[in-house]
């Protein structure tokens, strides 16, 4: 068999060395934009040539495609065309509609297609996928993914690439599919803009509300909660959050608060804990609006357990100046299990 592979960078060159150790292939024809990086490579192997992209399709009997993503969609419908078997880096494409074309071209001329998913091949991850089958880990509730690369890319690459999530993310969406079992229904990136006027709802919350399944809150009673502050002399305090304050929750949420807030670390200069309290009142309110977990915002959560003792002089001064002071009498002072 003699193979084609265009694309001649890091990843085109990890898959020329593969193949040219492997006895089924005869020979490799290699084409890059590069021509010199393809005839590098090709010289470097036992059994490669270079040459052009029309020396790729006219000769071979299979293809790889290592080139830039932007290139991906045009060479998958070439290959469809010339009835070639393809192996393709991911992505198939950077858009939708190019993407759709791509498998449409695929589909009709009935090639094998294989895209660069590798990780349902990893003997960890396949393992990972057998305990989940089997139900050896139990049910599934969270599955976490983080990928690091050992260096980053070339910049000449990043403009074509599609970016980390086209790029590289997919790589996790992917895996999740395969350990899972399930398909995806929701992707979200979150972030701020500079000037941290808009900052989205909680990511986690985000998500499980994005599942077609309900959310199952977990109430801490009062009950609960005395204990706990009689057994290790604690000030814990006890709150229900009310139905609708958090996404998909039904009915009211018992909760345990940690007494402990510190507005200001105790070495801040005065002046530094003054303007982080009053920065604090001034944005909760719209924090409110637009964060999950500052819905259970209130001046009281952020007095509660403080006291003449432990309070920042500076902290004071802000909770003075807003009239809010006074509300700390409410509370006993916060204390900490020894």
């Amino acid at each position: 068999m003699q193979l084609g592979i265009v694309g001649a960078g890091r990843i085109g060159t990890n898959h020329a060395k593969i193949l040219d150790e492997l006895a089924e292939v005869e020979s490799l024809v290699i084409t890059d934009v590069e021509a010199g990086r393809a005839e590098q490579l090709a010289t470097s192997l036992r059994r490669a040539s270079a040459g052009s992209l029309e020396d790729v399709f006219a000769r071979c009997d299979a293809l790889v495609i290592a080139s830039s993503t932007n290139t991906h969609a045009d060479l998958l419908v070439r290959a469809a065309e010339r009835m070639l078997p393809t192996f393709c880096e991911k992505p198939i494409a950077l858009d939708l509609a190019s993407t759709r074309r791509a498998v449409a071209a695929v589909e009709a001329a009935g090639i094998s297609v294989q895209m660069g998913f590798q990780r349902r091949y990893d003997p960890g991850i396949r393992e990972i996928r057998q305990q989940v089958e089997t139900g050896a880990v139990g049910t599934l509730f969270l599955v976490r993914s983080q990928t690091h690369d050992p260096a980053p890319p070339h910049i000449d690459y990043i403009p074509t690439s599609g970016g980390i999530f086209k790029d590289c993310l997919i790589h996790d969406i992917d895996a999740v599919r395969y350990v899972t079992g399930e398909r995806v229904v929701a992707v979200t990136a979150f972030g701020t803009e500079p000037n941290f006027k808009e900052i989205l709802i909680s990511p986690p919350l985000r998500q499980l509300e994005a599942a077609p399944k309900p959310l199952r809150y977990i109430s801490v009673s009062k009950e609960a909660i005395d204990k706990v502050n009689a057994k290790f002399g604690t000030t814990f305090l006890h709150a229900v959050l009310p139905a609708g304050k958090l996404p998909k929750q039904t009915g009211p949420l018992s909760l345990g608060f940690n007494r402990g807030f510190k507005a200001a670390h105790p070495d801040f200069p005065e002046d530094a804990a003054y303007q982080i309290v009053m920065a604090v009142a001034r944005n909760a309110p719209k924090m409110k609006e637009l964060h999950a977990l500052w819905k259970i915002w209130s001046p009281e959560l952020m007095l509660h357990g403080l006291s003449e003792e432990n309070v920042h002089p500076g902290a004071k001064r802000a909770y003075v100046e807003l009239g809010w002071w006074d509300k700390a009498k409410q509370f006993p002072p916060v204390t900490y299990p020894q």
